[in-house]
């Protein structure tokens, strides 16, 4: 194996961040292929469409290349409406047949899943409405997804629809037909033109209202991208640079790196408020997965964050992400417990306490964890040993135990149907974390899985988009910060 120069490669990696590259999104860039010229009705976004129409898997399907059911279902729905919208282009019939009968096939499984995607419950009604009027035969799905829509708004109040700092702006254009304009410019359009810095909600905004800012943010965008590939957002800086500081961070490697690593640090403490921190400093939408990230590294180097902040995400049993969630999330109470025990509350044994509480309660056959923001096991279970195994490693002894029983044949992790080289990253970073802890790992088992994560880098293995939002993402920067924070933690382990 080729010996890394880990501090070189992760000084490239901070100075390579700026506004967030979070990989493309097929649902978000459907949305965007959708939008046409006002005079001629052709694509304003033909490279797009394009990319879409090439992006189309063997089974019929769109969306990651690894088949997370929600994912496929809502990434098809949005590329069929945006093809039938443009039904006049040659092939799209025989893309439309496959497409259709792969949701034929995997709607009934998508209730088997640990969590839906962004936005799925009000999201998928919508496209089922406008593919049924663009003649599509979508009605044998309509009950069941509006049955899912009324539960997910029953849990919202109605004049959080436009505010600001609700979720459900980030999914806007589940209103279809029935936005009120002025209201959405009043009150969500960020100055940068987005709404929410959601592409897809930009999308639709703009094709309800022809809105100059808005095009011009899209415009932008589509150009930092290439021309034809579109991510799910943007931009979502706050979001990479925490989560790049915090793999490297693990491994430490900020400390090496610390001259570049300053000014990310400066900037998250710049954006800190008194909620804390979100995606973007160019939205005021906030949430706990980054305060507590950013507070634990930001009092890790000194800087002046207040852990009351905390406060106003604790609920009876967890710390919740957003408000009105749907479903808790078990990575985001991971990184709580892990800052609240660095960094003591005034609460500390109440608090770790009801965290531990909580993650005993979400472990699936007392091995493993998953979350709301990431697909695979291996992402929720190494948070959890990450906050965990400094207070009591023998607490996730199974869990490491799983994880060393998982290891596929060829040496590397994947929860699915084929090792990937972010899922190994993970794996080795919690047996890793558990070695430093003072447990024992199989050596065997981490130099298989290095050897396999130094052969997928040296291959240049396609990173498959596992993180969730309204379709699969990958984050490309923090996914390499994984690889980085895995090796290094092999070299200081070895």
């Amino acid at each position: 194996m080729a010996r890394i120069d880990l501090v070189a490669e992760a000084e490239a990696l901070l100075k390579a961040m700026d506004m967030g590259d979070m990989g493309p999104s097929i649902y978000d860039a459907a949305w965007v292929a959708r939008l046409k010229d006002p005079g001629s009705g052709e694509p304003l976004f033909p490279g797009v469409l394009e990319w879409i129409r090439q992006s189309q898997h063997p089974d019929g399907s769109w969306g990651s290349e690894v088949e997370y059911y929600p994912d496929r279902i809502i990434s098809t729905l949005a590329a069929l409406v945006a093809l039938m919208e443009h039904s006049p282009r040659a092939g799209n019939g025989r893309a439309i047949g496959r497409g259709l009968a792969y949701l034929e096939k995997t709607w009934p499984l998508v209730q088997g899943v640990p969590h839906l995607t962004v936005g799925f419950e009000v999201i998928v009604p919508t496209l089922l409405e406008e593919g049924g009027r663009l003649g599509l035969p979508l009605n044998g799905w309509m009950t069941e997804a509006q049955r899912m829509r009324l539960e997910r708004l029953r849990r919202i109040p109605p004049t959080m629809i436009y505010s600001p700092k609700s979720t459900i702006s980030f999914s806007l254009e589940f209103l279809g037909n029935h936005l009120d304009l002025s209201r959405t410019r009043r009150a969500l359009q960020l100055p940068n033109g987005s709404i929410a810095n959601a592409v897809s909600s930009t999308a639709y905004f703009a094709s309800m209202t022809y809105d100059e800012a808005a095009f011009t943010y899209l415009d932008r965008l589509i150009q930092l991208y290439g021309g034809y590939s579109v991510p799910f957002g943007f931009p979502f800086e706050l979001f990479e640079k925490n989560w790049v500081l915090y793999n490297l961070y693990q491994a430490g490697l900020l400390t090496q790196v610390a001259s570049v690593a300053y000014p990310h640090l400066q900037y998250l403490y710049k954006a800190w408020g008194d909620e804390g921190l979100g995606f973007s400093a160019e939205s005021p939408l906030k949430d706990l997965d980054d305060t507590s990230v950013g507070y634990l590294l930001l009092k890790q180097y000194g800087f002046d964050v207040d852990s009351s902040v905390f406060d106003l995400y604790e609920r009876e049993a967890y710390f919740e992400c957003y408000p009105y969630e749907m479903d808790s999330s078990v990575g985001v109470n991971a990184h709580v417990l892990e800052a609240l025990t660095a960094f003591p509350h005034r609460r500390q044994e109440e608090v770790e306490a009801k965290l531990l509480a909580y993650l005993q309660s979400q472990r699936i056959n007392g091995a493993y964890w998953f979350d709301k923001w990431h697909i695979s096991p291996y992402y929720a279970t190494t948070q959890v040993i990450f906050a965990v195994a400094p207070i009591e490693h023998r607490w996730v002894e199974a869990s490491i135990r799983w994880i060393e029983e998982t290891q596929r044949p060829d040496g590397g992790w994947g929860f699915y149907t084929f090792s990937t080289a972010e899922e190994t990253a993970l794996a080795l970073q919690g047996l890793l974390a558990y070695a430093k802890a003072g447990g024992k790992v199989s050596s065997e088992v981490v130099r298989c899985g290095i050897a396999y994560l130094y052969r997928a880098l040296e291959a240049d293995e396609k990173l498959p988009a596992l993180w969730i939002a309204k379709g699969l993402y990958c984050p490309t920067y923090i996914v390499r910060s994984t690889f980085l924070s895995a090796i290094a933690m092999y070299e200081a382990w070895r």
